[in-house]
């Protein structure tokens, strides 16, 4: 398709200017029209600007310089050398886009996923229930917190609680949570997104088991470890 057969895109506009120019459809390239728009995909090729024996620019029309652009950037993606024929050429575009979308759509299905475990994290937590983080280079440190209410759709507030440790060496062991037993009255607020985040630290819900017919919480331990 030559540039006059369609309303070019201000990003191909000045491309447009170069010798050789010609639109690569998403026919040629064997990509869904649906995923060309959704993705902002645009394809062209015009002809390579090489340098004569003088050292003067000239273009040489028998060789093919690929262009591409993705989503709303507006610099080439493809940074490609130049091809002595459009059908090689087409192969090296069509490859290169159709992998740079494959990753688009995996991420979307990421971003999906991972919202809708935040959506089920939120919906199963509830007041009383403790997550814990797990920090640190040179020693092991734990910290662990109780939800103490729910906000709109996605927050979740926190208080952090005092543990009890069990010294197994001079300076680690395990620690457990003491449910209700608070360090202060600091409020925290966590919007759940890509997981729980508290305090600048990842934090998962802490495992237990009960007794007394679900009366009682066991809580799973963590090891962890001080230098100090």
């Amino acid at each position: 398709m030559t540039a006059t057969a369609i309303e070019l895109s201000e990003r191909l506009q000045t491309v447009s200017l170069r010798e050789g120019f010609e639109i690569l459809t998403a026919g040629q390239l064997g990509i869904a029209e649906e995923d060309m728009d959704k993705y902002k995909v645009e394809a062209c090729y015009v002809s390579a600007r090489v340098r004569d024996g003088n050292g003067k620019v000239v273009t040489c029309s028998h060789r093919k310089v690929p262009i591409a652009f993705l989503g709303k950037g507006q610099k080439d993606i493809l940074n490609s050398g130049y091809f002595q024929t459009v059908e090689e050429l087409v192969e090296f575009v069509s490859g290169r886009l159709k992998n740079r979308i494959s990753n688009c759509k995996s991420d979307e299905l990421y971003k999906e996923r991972r919202k809708a475990e935040a959506q089920k994290l939120f919906e199963e937590t509830e007041p009383g229930d403790i997550f814990y983080t797990i920090y640190g280079y040179e020693q092991t440190n734990v910290d662990y917190y109780q939800v103490i209410g729910k906000r709109g759709k996605a927050t979740l507030v926190f208080r952090e609680l005092n543990q009890e440790r069990n010294y197994t060496q001079d300076m680690s062991g395990d620690c457990t949570p003491v449910p209700d037993s608070f360090m202060n009255d600091k409020q925290i607020e966590c919007r759940i997104g890509n997981g729980v985040t508290i305090e600048k630290q990842n934090a998962s819900p802490l495992s237990y088991h009960t007794v007394m017919d679900g009366a009682v919480r066991i809580y799973d331990s963590k090891y962890f470890s001080t230098y100090a």
